[in-house]
């Protein structure tokens, strides 16, 4: 059997002859973990939809055909995600539109169509900072401020997080994910319990959402910034207010579309009375951000 080959010496942990039998080009388990896991999040659906358990406690796959054949090109990649990672968004599947729910495929397992999915907190977060023109895209380097500076031992390593601010505007990736603290963006959307492995997330809907977009600092703040990008951007011409231009910017800046006709119409009735108004159009940022569209891709 395939376990057979997994041998301890005596007097060894076990650990590196453990991730050595993991590693193994012939194990039958990882690379097609790894491999529905990297559908999962690509696509919205694993080809195993139960992620967290892949065998006899939960579904079976659904083209497991599919879900051979990525895991052997993973392997032959030498376990490299951006291979695969590029082979799926290539893709028909990936390109699919979202549809209407096809009654022959209610739940969609035969990936025929796209699932409308919501952004991550990650996600919402840097398309926040990137609308903004705030984004640090500074790669590598300490995430938590002060940690270089502090002994790993010394007890003030342990409270490092109570009273921290989340002021930082490098990627997501970089933001330090405390044990019993995170940013109220990571708060209200569902962000991972980091005390315990996921391999999926939540997408609760809630009104403390709605209430981040409405009052929270940061998404105050990057509002006005927006703002001042669009006026920047799109200036008025002598004496011509180039509120129209501005609206249509901040649609496919924001929503990755133009406005339709009667959202326009609503949005130059509210810059009427305020033309080239900051604070009325960091207002109308507010509303795109808090807006289905901003959220959720389709």
């Amino acid at each position: 059997m395939f376990g057979d080959s997994l041998s301890i010496p005596t007097g060894a942990s076990g650990r590196r002859e453990l991730a050595a039998w993991l590693g193994e080009p012939s194990h039958p388990l990882v690379p097609r973990v790894i491999a529905n896991r990297v559908w999962h999040w690509l696509t919205g659906r694993g080809i195993v939809a139960t992620v967290d358990a892949f065998g006899a406690t939960g579904d079976s796959p659904s083209h497991p055909e599919l879900l051979d054949h990525l895991a052997a090109r993973l392997v032959a990649d030498g376990y490299r995600l951006k291979p695969l990672v590029r082979a799926i968004v290539l893709s028909r599947t990936y390109a699919a539109a979202v549809a209407p729910p096809d009654p022959a495929d209610p739940d969609n397992g035969l990936f025929t169509r796209a699932r409308r999915r919501r952004l991550d907190a990650e996600q919402i977060r840097d398309a926040i900072l990137a609308a903004a023109g705030t984004l640090d895209r500074t790669v590598g380097g300490l995430s938590i401020r002060g940690a270089g500076e502090i002994d790993a031992n010394d007890t003030s390593a342990q409270t490092i997080e109570y009273g921290y601010a989340f002021t930082d505007t490098r990627r997501s990736v970089y933001v330090p994910a405390f044990r019993n603290r995170r940013p109220t963006v990571f708060e209200v959307f569902d962000f991972a319990d980091i005390n315990a492995a996921a391999g999926t997330r939540g997408a609760s809907t809630v009104a403390a959402q709605a209430l981040f977009f409405a009052n929270d600092p940061f998404v105050v703040g990057q509002a006005r910034a927006t703002a001042a990008r669009a006026l920047a951007v799109v200036p008025d011409g002598e004496g011509t207010p180039a509120d129209g231009a501005r609206v249509d910017w901040l649609y496919r800046a924001l929503l990755g579309r133009p406005p339709r006709s009667d959202e326009a119409a609503r949005c130059l009735e509210f810059l009427r009375d305020s033309p080239a108004d900051p604070d009325a159009l960091a207002v109308l940022v507010q509303a795109l951000f808090g807006s289905i569209d901003f959220r959720y891709l389709e």
